[in-house]
């Protein structure tokens, strides 16, 4: 198994160790420059994923196979058409590995006055992290093109779709899932960036260092599947004592506009799956919500204790401890991510991406609880709302982010 070493940040590739390679042996066999003719496109377009399996099919195929056709982009995104000093720029390598990805975590001790320290509370600050990067290319031109292409993405982070990075730690084992040392790291910021220069203008390499910093200290692994995107259901556990006009209505519903509406609206329909921390580092729950024509709503995203990791779905009596009650607007994808504290909202018609957290149904004095799980306690998680004809007009999917402050 092929495992480079990998990097890419907003959604554009930098680092990609087995492609600069091919590209290394393409030129010593063949004596010439790699041919334009290769499928490149600017990281504008579509951003890599490192968590959509189709991808790293590149990455773990024997050397020597031919490169199966991978989804756009592919790994040229300095690439310009109308700029030939792009087509001689080869790509960047580690010159060590970077630093900054232990635990941030730390503590202003004081002393005492009778001798000895308070330790002080802990202090969960950003994540510095520091890269080392070489530069490789065809010509000196093409070397200056590669450098400046990357100052310009670091110095514009968040312009290529998100502001996050990406970046491989460690190597699956042959046949294991290839996600494994593929680590994200949130609401990332350029605070600092030098060149080596090795004093020869007809350089073809050269060291560029450049330090990150992470707002948000947690490191996260790529999502598994929890609950797959479905319809909710009144299985296996009907629910359906509830009674919009005898008792409490859901948040924000009026009991009149629910009388006599289509279908049934005393019964809970719902998807649940298992959420079991594994006492290292946490989990934290996405959410992604799909509707029709008509919209749906109030849906509510609840978590139900189940410590002996038997009871999901819970029974018709158990009482969540944790709510987030929303609406979803007609034709459009709502994701609730506890992983990244955000929730966003894509117009199925214009296709723009906007702020979802006014979705949100709040009461005076309490905002809504992100999902997030620690310890060793296991919960169930489940997106529930009332009635057939509501629940048809829903799919919902359910996505656990496992996190650490240590990445390892």
């Amino acid at each position: 198994m092929r495992c480079p070493s990998w990097l890419s940040i907003g959604g554009c590739e930098v680092v990609n160790g087995a492609a600069l390679t091919d590209a290394l042996t393409y030129q010593r066999s063949m004596g010439k420059r790699r041919p334009v003719a290769v499928s490149c496109v600017e990281c504008v377009a579509d951003r890599i994923d490192p968590c959509v399996p189709d991808y790293l099919r590149y990455w773990t195929d024997p050397v020597g196979t031919p490169t199966p056709t991978l989804p756009t982009p592919t790994p040229l995104p300095w690439y310009r058409s109308d700029q030939p000093a792009s087509s001689e720029f080869l790509g960047f390598a580690f010159s060590e590995p970077p630093t900054g990805l232990g635990s941030p975590i730390s503590r202003n001790p004081t002393l005492r006055s009778g001798g000895g320290s308070y330790a002080g509370p802990v202090i969960l600050s950003g994540r510095e992290m520091t890269f080392r990067l070489t530069a490789v290319a065809m010509t000196p031109r093409g070397l200056a093109w590669g450098l400046r292409w990357l100052e310009d993405l670091l110095t514009s982070v968040g312009s290529c779709d998100t502001r996050s990075i990406d970046f491989r730690l460690l190597c699956p084992a042959d046949g294991a899932d290839w996600s494994e040392g593929v680590w994200r790291a949130n609401r990332v910021a350029l605070t600092q960036i030098a060149r080596t220069d090795f004093g020869d203008a007809s350089a073809c390499v050269e060291e560029i260092t450049f330090t990150l910093l992470a707002e948000d200290p947690w490191l996260s692994q790529c999502p598994r599947i929890c609950a797959a995107m479905a319809y909710p259901s009144a299985k296996p556990n009907p629910c359906d004592t509830y009674d919009p006009c005898e008792t409490p209505c859901p948040p924000q519903v009026d009991c009149d506009t629910l009388r006599g509406e289509c279908g049934e609206w005393c019964t809970r329909f719902r998807i649940c799956c298992s959420v079991r921390p594994n006492n290292i580092g946490r989990e934290a729950v996405r959410v992604r919500l799909l509707t029709d024509k008509y919209g749906a709503g109030p849906v509510l995203i609840r978590a139900y204790p189940d410590p002996d990791g038997l009871a999901c779905p819970p029974s018709c009596e158990t009482t969540p401890l944790r709510e987030i009650a929303l609406s979803v607007p007609a034709n459009s994808e709502v994701i609730v991510d506890s992983a990244t504290r955000m929730i966003t909202v894509t117009s199925g018609d214009t296709g723009l991406t906007t702020d979802g957290s006014g979705l949100v149904h709040v009461g005076a004095t309490k905002t809504h609880d992100w999902l997030i799980f620690d310890g060793c306690d296991s919960w169930c998680v489940c997106v529930e709302t009332w009635g057939e004809c509501n629940a048809l007009r829903l799919r919902a999917e359910i996505t656990v982010v496992h996190q650490e402050l240590a990445a390892a």
